[in-house]
């Protein structure tokens, strides 16, 4: 699998290369030539970290699209929030190019590692997509980043102590055990519920029966 996984990788870029040139005036969202692709394949400025795409899902960035390119069913087994399903064999079908909107959003692909994404990526960026970018480790990175994050040794550095609080809280929001990411701290103490006081009823005055005097018959005397 990993060899026809990488045969496939060689292919694509045989295609891309051997297409026509593009647009070399450096505008933005024009065909990447042959050479910028070459340059680009080798830099990992085309990558962004699982952190960064936690960052900008839990701030709901408007700017970004997340790209799933993986099989349809593993989409419907799990994905990212509001990523959208575009499977790499379907990436240059015209009906897939025109809800691509290249200037208006930033494009990130992703899939279980980084073959299929990487692939998708090169498509796309020979389209003419400048800001499009691979999740970096794909899926398998996202779990073992966000979802379970190992907390560092306590001689580790502030960084590494900070970006492992970072991925503690993200980890809940993802999980569905935070709403909405704060600022420092991380975890607040909730506030304690105030317990209602119990009103309890008056008690009813039980009313005295009141007897009537007993009227003594005065007897009369004889004279």
């Amino acid at each position: 699998l990993w060899i026809y996984m990488n045969a496939s990788f060689f292919f694509v870029v045989f295609l891309l290369l051997s297409g026509c040139r593009g647009n070399e005036s450096g505008q933005r969202n024009t065909p990447a030539s042959p050479q910028q692709l070459l340059l680009e394949i080798v830099d990992d400025r085309r990558f962004i970290s699982t952190d960064e795409v936690a960052d900008k899902i839990i701030n709901k960035d408007p700017s970004i699209r997340l790209v799933d390119v993986r099989p349809s069913t593993d989409y419907q087994y799990f994905a990212l929030p509001e990523a959208i399903n575009v499977p790499l064999a379907n990436t240059l079908d015209a009906s897939v190019r025109a809800d691509m909107d290249f200037d208006k959003y930033t494009f990130v692909f992703y899939s279980n590692d980084d073959i299929l994404a990487e692939q998708a990526w090169m498509l796309n960026r020979r389209a003419g997509c400048s800001a499009c970018y691979i999740m970096k480790g794909g899926l398998n990175a996202w779990v073992e980043t966000i979802m379970n994050p190992q907390k560092p040794p306590a001689t580790a550095s502030s960084e590494e102590h900070d970006q492992y609080q970072f991925r503690l809280a993200a980890s809940r929001y993802f999980a569905g055990g935070s709403r909405e990411m704060r600022p420092e701290p991380f975890y607040s103490k909730p506030k304690p519920v105030r317990k209602e006081a119990e009103v309890r009823p008056k008690p009813v005055k039980k009313e005295v029966e009141v007897k009537p005097k007993k009227v003594e018959e005065e007897e009369e005397e004889g004279c």
